[in-house]
């Protein structure tokens, strides 16, 4: 499993293939101040909403911090 793999899915509970990365986008909705994060992977996309974003950036500044 990818570590990009293991972030995701206990972010958010979505099984994501181990595929690698290959875009990430943030998209603005035009009705509102929300943002999303879609994902793009060679096997798929992953799309997450603030919330997710939000608990993604906590998991991965904590996996930071432990190096």
């Amino acid at each position: 499993m990818k570590l990009t793999e293991k972030i995701i899915d206990s972010t958010t509970g979505l099984k994501m293939k181990s595929g690698a990365i290959v875009e990430v986008h943030v998209i603005h909705s035009q009705n509102s101040d929300e943002k999303s994060l879609m994902i793009k992977t060679d096997d798929g996309v992953l799309s997450l909403d603030q919330d997710d974003i939000s608990s993604f950036m906590d998991l991965f500044s904590k996996f930071l911090e432990s190096f």
